[in-house]
């Protein structure tokens, strides 16, 4: 009895395990980045945004951020604004010859979204923000998208991003 027990819970759990994969995306290792360096802003924001592109998109899952501020900042982090259309970032690839399908901006004119987190900043620290869980899905909706901005400062500033990308 104990071991038809043990069966069931273990075939129960695979199945389960089973379902759970098929239903996320595929995994695969095409990672990105995207830096903004922010030097001797007056009254000005350092951002980054992401976007899925009006086609060819892909599932895009991200990572992790890094933000630094010369002085105090606050940084908010907001999704599903209005399309940037402003200064096209370079989409760095961390496995090399792997091209994005999500588009960087820095500098970026994406319109107010639905925030997601406000953080305060000390003068001169560097945190590290985990940003697990936040996807966009491969829609093709140039309005999906995920910017970090900085409050309008007179230091420097700086915004690392990284995301994966894959198909499902």
């Amino acid at each position: 009895m104990k071991n038809l027990s043990l069966s069931l819970s273990l075939l129960c759990l695979a199945l389960c395990a089973a379902s759970v994969a098929n239903a996320a995306p595929k995994r695969l290792n095409n990672k990105f980045y995207v830096f903004d360096n922010c030097a001797s802003l007056t009254a000005a924001a350092c951002d980054v945004t992401i976007q899925q592109p009006a086609s060819g998109s892909q599932w895009v899952e991200f990572v992790y951020a890094q933000v630094y501020c010369s002085v105090a900042c606050v940084l908010t982090i907001s999704r599903d604004g209005t399309a940037a259309t402003g200064t096209g970032a370079t989409e760095n690839s961390l496995n090399g010859g792997v091209t994005a399908t999500a588009v960087g901006f820095i500098d970026s004119d994406a319109g107010a979204g639905t925030t997601v987190q406000t953080i305060n900043i000390a003068a001169g620290a560097t945190i590290g923000i985990s940003l697990d869980g936040i996807v966009l899905e491969d829609n093709n909706t140039t309005s999906n998208n995920l910017t970090l901005q900085t409050n309008a400062i007179t230091g420097d500033a700086s915004v690392y991003l990284l995301w994966a990308e894959s198909s499902r």
